[in-house]
């Protein structure tokens, strides 16, 4: 492992005392990507580059609501060459309600709106704030409008009874009735909420560690989840709760018939626990409707970077580029979990995929790795432990060592690096190493880039390298 990627997993406790900023910096993250596939021009992107340039490194030092503000400046500049300062003050806003899963029964929602970080701008003038429900299908189920505020700000968002489902709340600031900072998150409401969640903590105590499976597992893990959302806990992603209160429901039955639950007939995104004897692996998937045919397919396996987790590759990445390039191309999909004190280590991949292939058709002779930073050293350990198992390998904004092998002469890599990234002399030296092993390597180093957005820009060409394009 390199010492810069030590060196970050040392920063990295500090990380874990910010757990409930994680969220609204991620969303952050979410809203930069989606302007910079709005603004691609490379003046847009010089504009933006200083603030992201300072935000991975003030992330690493745990100062989470910083980088957010330093996210939020990035994604103005590729939208504006200067920002109005009403702009920069409506963006510092977060809303945060007491719980994100309620029972149907529920009729209010208490918000509370501050200032996530500090910005040297006064509250303008004539500002308020508009939320709006959306109910699954998109509709506005109710709205509130406050039209006076000063922060701190505590409100109650009186709603009519719902029926079951996962809700959209969408926040509004609004400066002389111009909306300027737009924001969204799920609210989920369930019918019987806590005795259903009591039901499957009790019969998940009646599965011994003999009798696990993945179904069972997968419950146990949802149930976790859920149970966090129910105590008002704020977790790192949106997860779809009402639908996750059926799976795990649903799984658990299975298990208890002693039948599967996930099959290649289950297509979507799943969060999966996947068993292996006494081993167990926590991943998120996605399963293309082509599963269904039974054929072979390539398989994905995507490494986040330290201080990340599964869903990173589905929530940022370019805001979940990954799986839109792999659900184009009808290819199976898993990303995996590094706990953040995984010193030298990372998941074992093979028993990942050798789990995931006894329930899905993986196509053995094509499956590909790919790793940010930290997640390239893995992706690059895993394929020079394991030669003969992996077509091929993109190892973006990182570098990292590897076995040399006549095997892994067969393995292509991709290695991708931007200009500005701190991980550029890492990236090119592992491109020299592959080089001098004999292996098959193409480099690329991307200008006015640094060590974010790496992912975002790179994936397209990783994919045409993983189906074959030639330079």
């Amino acid at each position: 492992m390199s010492r810069t990627v030590v060196l970050l997993l040392l920063l990295l406790p500090a990380i874990t005392l910010a757990q409930e900023t994680r969220f609204e910096l991620g969303q952050r993250l979410r809203y930069f990507e989606r302007a910079l596939d709005k603004h691609p021009s490379p003046e847009a992107r010089k504009r933006a580059l200083e603030p992201l340039e300072q935000a991975t490194p003030t992330f690493f030092k745990g100062q989470l609501a910083t980088a957010a503000g330093l996210l939020d400046r990035a994604r103005l500049l590729l939208e504006h060459a200067q920002p109005a300062d009403e702009l920069l003050w409506a963006e510092s806003l977060i809303v945060k309600p007491q719980r994100r899963l309620y029972p149907c029964s529920a009729n209010a929602i208490p918000l509370k709106i501050e200032q996530f970080y500090r910005v040297s701008v006064e509250q303008p003038n004539n500002t308020q704030l508009r939320f709006t429900l959306l109910d699954p299908t998109g509709k506005a189920s109710d709205t509130l409008t406050v039209k006076e505020f000063s922060l701190p700000f505590p409100t109650t968002f009186k709603i009519k009874p719902l029926v079951e489902g996962d809700y959209l709340l969408r926040t509004e600031v609004l400066v002389n009735g111009k909306s300027h900072a737009n924001g969204e998150m799920t609210l989920s409401f369930v019918d019987r909420l806590d005795d259903r969640l009591s039901a499957l903590k009790k019969q998940l105590e009646d599965v011994g560690p003999k009798d696990r499976t993945t179904e069972s597992a997968t419950a146990g893990r949802l149930l976790s989840i859920l149970s966090d959302l129910q105590a008002g806990r704020t977790l790192e992603t949106n997860y779809p709760a009402a639908r996750l209160v059926k799976e795990a429901e649903d799984a658990l039955a299975a298990h208890q018939a002693k039948k599967p639950f996930y099959t290649p007939e289950r297509t979507g995104q799943f969060w999966l626990t996947l068993v292996s004897g006494n081993e167990t692996d926590p991943v998120r998937v996605q399963i293309p409707e082509s599963a269904k045919q039974g054929k072979p397919l390539p398989l994905v396996v995507a490494m986040h970077g330290a201080g990340g987790s599964e869903n990173m590759f589905f929530d940022g990445y370019g805001d979940g580029l990954v799986a839109k390039l792999c659900e184009k191309r009808g290819w199976l999909l898993v990303t995996t979990r590094t706990p953040l004190l995984a010193f030298g280590g990372g998941p074992n991949v093979e028993r990942v995929v050798d789990a995931f292939a006894k329930i899905y058709p993986v196509d053995q002779k094509r499956i590909y790795l790919v790793g940010h930073s930290m997640g390239a050293a893995q992706a690059v350990a895993t394929a020079g432990r394991s030669p003969k198992r992996f077509a091929a390998v993109a190892a973006l904004g990182g570098g990292g060592g590897f076995r040399p092998s006549d095997e892994l002469k067969a393995v292509r890599f991709f290695v991708g690096c931007g200009e500005r990234d701190f991980a550029l002399n890492g990236s090119r030296n592992l491109h020299r190493q592959l080089e001098k092993a004999g292996v098959k390597t193409r480099f690329k180093s991307y200008a006015d880039v640094e060590h974010l957005i790496i992912v975002q820009l790179a994936l397209p060409e990783v994919f045409r390298f993983f189906e074959g394009e030639q330079e």
